[in-house]
């Protein structure tokens, strides 16, 4: 556990420095640690905030990748809150998007989701 904590603080300086410098693909890679990092430490609701702040940034510079993983991300943070509606909707949302930039796991992972939301 006390890797992830340290991985919040060093995910909170890089967003805290990508904000100061405007770098919004720099505080999205940041929204996207946090999220993870939150998830791992089991505060899920947490992980969702960060994961829906970036995915609003993968939205409105178009870094679909990056949307693919943050639907991924909110699926399984979802699926882990057992609230399988809110999972499988994110989780329907993904594949699409994995298929498209040929991100073949993630296209799996979105798979599992749905088959056991």
């Amino acid at each position: 556990m006390g890797d992830y904590r340290h991985a919040v603080e060093c995910h909170q300086r890089y967003l805290q420095v990508s904000q100061r410098r405007n770098d919004c693909v720099a505080e999205m890679n940041a929204l996207i640690g946090l999220g993870i990092a939150h998830h791992e430490l089991g505060q899920y609701s947490e992980a969702i905030n960060f994961h829906q702040q970036s995915l609003k940034i993968a939205l409105d510079v178009g870094d679909r990748f990056s949307q693919g993983k943050a639907l991924g991300n909110l699926a399984v943070a979802y699926q882990f809150l057992a609230e399988p509606e809110m999972a499988i909707d994110y989780a329907q949302q993904h594949p699409a998007i994995a298929l498209e930039i040929d991100d073949r796991a993630g296209a799996s992972r979105a798979r599992a989701v749905l088959a056991n939301p």
